[in-house]
């Protein structure tokens, strides 16, 4: 979540693969926001130089914008990993379908509610679908 467990890879000689599946933002935490409120708050992350990050730790860096690269960069990633060298890999991702966790999330949560609270609760989500 901070970068320095790839300090720590770095220094001991560590063959690990950190995978970044970079969106821009808080994914995961923007879809419970804007599917249970309507609005996502504090969100969107600053731009990040993944590449040159690596190369300030001194690890190898890939990224890749496509499914159809991945299997080919994985493969290169491991073949580093096994030499013990770290290696960071940027994937760009699209979340604009809701993701698994999403939908666990707000499932869950809503089951745990009153019955009031889940009338008042889908009466808003209706009236928000409606006025959009």
């Amino acid at each position: 979540m901070t970068g320095l467990e790839m300090l720590t890879a770095c220094s001991y000689g560590l063959g690990v693969l950190f995978i970044v599946l970079n969106d821009g933002k808080l994914a995961q935490i923007a879809q419970f926001q804007s599917r249970s409120t309507g609005k996502e708050v504090a969100t969107q992350l600053h731009l990040v130089n993944f590449a040159a990050l690596a190369q300030a730790l001194t690890m190898d860096f890939f990224s890749c914008d496509d499914a159809e690269s991945l299997p080919e960069i994985l493969q290169k990633a491991q073949e580093i990993c096994q030499q013990g060298r770290p290696v960071l890999l940027s994937v760009t991702t699209d979340y604009s379908i809701s993701s698994f966790f999403t939908r666990a999330v707000i499932k869950s949560n809503f089951a745990r509610l009153e019955w009031n609270d889940r009338w008042r609760m889908t009466g808003r989500l209706i009236k928000r679908k409606i006025l959009q």
